[in-house]
């Protein structure tokens, strides 16, 4: 992984590959610091990529939304944009809305001060079959360095699930029914309705939590429609973070 040297109002873009934070201009084995990653696509080829990965990103949350993108084949497809501006620079993370990255950062944005710096990173914990978005904040200079999580006090929990209470807010939408009975296609119309409710909250209310934060005379860089790294889960499994 890589410390990127920053320019004066560069925009990077920044994706998820493998779980790791990844910038997603396109590299190769020539690219300084970049590491070849490998894995296997939607029909089981096994396949390699170069990227330049980041330890983490540090900065101010000032946007995020949801974007329609095209790829190189012009085939359209939404990407969750999360803008962070750092020390000198603007990074845009984009993450495939359907993705559990996506979802997990949903269910914690509501969660966190814009006002406020924030230590992010992602993480794949593969025997546990757990995907997502680590967001921390109030950061303690005595402890250690920002780029070290440790340094970061309080960490962003799920917004819409009581830890002592062990439950679900009831904004989130549940199964109809006896899940024990559910087959595969059950479970995909639950979870498009899941993902239709979390991407619903942008609009409705992280991005007035936003400008609020930041007044709207705050200038921003123009979030382009660029392509970055796109994953999605290719079967459907039930994992704890459900709301049910």
């Amino acid at each position: 992984m890589a410390n990127v040297q920053k320019n004066e109002r560069k925009v990077l873009y920044v994706g998820i590959t493998g779980g790791k934070l990844s910038i997603s201009k396109k590299a190769d084995e020539n690219t300084p610091f970049a590491q070849e990653h490998f894995y296997t696509d939607a029909s089981g080829n096994k396949k390699s990529v170069w990227k330049v990965f980041l330890w983490n990103i540090v900065g101010f949350i000032k946007d995020v939304r949801i974007t329609e993108n095209e790829g190189p084949d012009g085939d359209k497809f939404e990407q969750l944009a999360i803008g962070i501006e750092t020390d000198d620079e603007y990074t845009v993370l984009q993450i495939d809305p359907r993705s559990k990255y996506a979802q997990d950062f949903l269910r914690r944005a509501r969660g966190i001060d814009f006002t406020k710096e924030c230590f992010i990173n992602s993480y794949n914990w593969e025997e546990k079959n757990k995907q997502g978005i680590v967001i921390k904040q109030d950061y303690n200079p005595e402890i250690g360095e920002k780029n070290s999580s440790k340094s970061w006090i309080r960490t962003i929990g799920n917004y819409y699930y009581n830890v002592d209470e062990k439950k679900w807010s009831d904004e989130v939408p549940k199964p109809q029914g006896d899940t024990s009975t559910y087959e595969k296609e059950d479970w995909k119309i639950y979870f498009l309705q899941l993902n239709k409710f979390y991407k619903s909250t942008v609009a409705k209310y992280i991005q007035p939590m936003l400008k609020e934060a930041w007044p709207v005379d705050h200038a921003e860089p123009k979030m382009e429609k660029k392509p970055g790294t796109v994953e999605m889960d290719e079967e459907i499994e039930v994992d704890d973070d459900l709301p049910f």
